[in-house]
């Protein structure tokens, strides 16, 4: 819409300057043809100084004029709407470092919600507020005047020109020519300035045009960085919800923990009493407790088959050692006892009674010493001053034994 307006008065000019500078031409003509013309009367003389004031005149009216003025103003909204655009990109920037914040806050508390949904309100409350589209009419309905008044000022200068074309026409005298050519440059200085105030006009408005589209871009970015932030809020709500829901299943799971762990407590105590008490019944009926079993150690003497099946009625088995302090236990019983070791299956290959093969063994010095001729498949204990004290023996050779029976706690 401002080419449009301004190319009007660029006509206007060039037209009139055409029609200014046809009539300097026909003037000097006209003056050398009247060279001999006598000075100028009186009546010449006052027309001069007429056209002289009417000149101060157009100088007057033109220092007084308010293109400077608005232009002047111009550029002041152009400062303030540079100023709104500068606290536009700092909303912007503010409402990235609230869409982060947010982000890394996904898990926090529902107060840190609710804060940020006041920001958020405060915010779209601000931005219903703003006046920015006001104030962008206003300008141009301000960049209209100026247009309005800058035509009304060509065509003054038109008239002007017109009046002084018909001066030039009347005077014919060599001063007058001098004194017209010189008002003449005065008026092209004129049209100069003119149109050098016309192009800062054009130019600020420009400025004004792009700080609208930057303007225009800023806001769009603050309402999709708005969005953003709403839909983060969406999330941190379903997530708090979720974490509700999982910490309300987790207590829940805590609780029945709990009381299975109250009823396993309430097992194990009972359990122990229970065990108290077996030690206490199995100590005075010849049983001896050790390291989660209980041991019987008899007072006859029977073959190896026979003392296990005496193990057997029990409820036990000979014993089966499985660790350096079972061994050392062996060595405080007194006599040669039946353990629950054999190689009566199969030659060489020594068994435990639950069918387990012998992996740490405790065998005499020479033992064990029995072969296909000689049968010694079955094991005792001796030397019980020796820790290494196992040897093969006869099964049928009669010997104490001691039985073990293992407790599950």
């Amino acid at each position: 819409m401002e080419m449009v307006a301004h190319e009007p008065e660029k006509s206007a000019f060039s037209d009139s300057t055409d029609d200014a500078t046809v009539r300097d031409d026909a003037l000097r003509s006209r003056s050398g043809e009247d060279s001999e013309v006598p000075t100028a009367a009186p009546e010449t003389e006052a027309r001069c100084k007429k056209l002289t004031e009417e000149r101060d005149e157009l100088e007057r009216k033109l220092k007084t004029s308010d293109t400077e003025a608005r232009c002047k103003k111009l550029t002041e909204e152009r400062d303030e709407l540079e100023r709104k655009l500068n606290i536009s990109v700092s909303q912007y920037n503010s409402l990235t470092a609230e869409r982060d914040e947010l982000e890394r806050k996904l898990k926090t508390s529902v107060s840190q919600y609710n804060s940020l949904t006041e920001e958020r309100d405060e915010l779209e409350r601000k931005l219903k507020t703003s006046d920015t589209e006001a104030r962008c009419k206003n300008v141009t309905e301000e960049r209209d005047e100026l247009e309005r008044k800058l035509n009304i000022s060509v065509s003054q200068y038109n008239s002007l020109t017109a009046e002084r074309d018909e001066l030039e026409r009347k005077l014919k005298t060599s001063d007058t020519e001098a004194r017209c050519k010189k008002l003449t440059e005065e008026r092209d200085e004129l049209e100069r300035k003119l149109n050098t105030s016309v192009s800062q006009s054009k130019s600020l408005t420009e400025e004004r045009d792009k700080l609208k589209r930057i303007n225009s871009d800023t806001e769009a970015r603050c309402k999709k960085l708005t969005e953003e932030r709403d839909k983060l809020e969406r999330k941190l709500k379903t997530s708090v919800s979720e974490a509700e829901a999982r910490c309300k299943k987790l207590t829940e799971e805590r609780d029945e923990l709990e009381r299975k762990l109250n009823t396993s407590v309430s097992q194990y105590n009972s359990l122990t009493e229970e065990r108290d008490k077996l030690k206490k019944a199995m100590n005075t009926t010849g049983w001896v407790y050790f390291s989660n079993s209980v041991y019987y150690i008899s007072s006859t003497k029977k073959t190896w088959q026979g003392s296990r099946d005496d193990c057997l009625q029990k409820g036990a088995d000979l014993m089966i050692i499985n660790s350096k302090e079972e061994q050392d236990f062996t060595r405080h019983l007194k006599g040669h006892v039946w353990i629950g070791l054999s190689d009566r299956e199969t030659e060489g290959t020594w068994k435990w009674v639950d069918g387990t093969p012998l992996t740490t063994s405790y065998w005499a010095i020479n033992e064990p010493d029995g072969s296909e001729y000689r049968e010694e498949d079955c094991v005792k204990v001796m030397h019980h001053n020796m820790e290494r004290n196992w040897n093969d023996k006869p099964c049928d050779e009669s010997n104490f034994w001691i039985c073990e029976m293992k407790l599950l706690l």
